[in-house]
Parts: structure tokens; C-alpha cells; sequence
């Protein structure tokens, strides 16, 4: 069975514009999944820099709980006392020096 020219001509027709929207509606969800990718990619890098940053906080935490306990020990305390108040210990002998 043939088709007269006129059918046929109205199936091209058809199918191009039907090509034509499906090219269209693959561009545009191409174009939209690019930008979506770009995003995806700078939320990736900066997760990555915060994570980097947590592990920097928390090792700066770790620094100054050591600072914290050397502050609070007796050690310390009394290099504070000797150096700052004068203060010694009560079986330390004193000299000193005549001018």
C-alpha cells in the first residue's frame, strides 16, 4: 500500500518537528544537569575545605586542653609565684647580694 505524497509529506513533517522538540528538550535538560554538575562541584570542594577546618579546630582543641591542665598544675602556679610575686619555698635559702 503506498502512501500519496501529500500523507507522506505530512509525516515528515511531523517527524521533524517532533525531532526538533526532542533535540530542544535534550539541550535544555543537558544544560540544565551542566549546571546543576558546576554546583554539585563547588559544594563537593567546600565540604572538603570545611572538613579540613574541623580537623584544624580540633586539633587547636587538643593544644588547649594540654595548655588548660599546665595552667591548673602545680607546676605552674608556682613559676607564677616566684616569677611574678617573689615568692619562694619555705625551706629555700635566700642570699642576697650587697650592693
Amino acid at each position: 500500500m503506498r502512501l500519496n505524497k501529500k500523507k507522506r509529506r505530512k509525516l515528515n513533517i511531523r517527524e521533524k518537528c517532533l525531532l526538533l522538540f526532542l533535540i530542544l528538550f535534550f539541550s535544555i535538560i543537558g544544560a540544565k544537569l551542566y549546571g546543576l554538575y558546576g554546583i554539585y562541584e563547588g559544594l563537593e570542594k567546600e565540604a572538603l575545605e570545611l572538613e579540613k577546618q574541623i580537623q584544624q579546630e580540633k586539633e587547636r582543641q587538643v593544644l588547649l586542653l594540654k595548655d588548660k591542665d599546665y595552667y591548673a598544675s602545680d607546676q605552674y602556679i608556682e613559676k607564677i609565684a616566684r616569677e611574678r610575686l617573689g615568692l619562694i619555698m619555705p625551706d629555700e635559702i635566700i642570699f642576697i647580694p650587697k650592693p
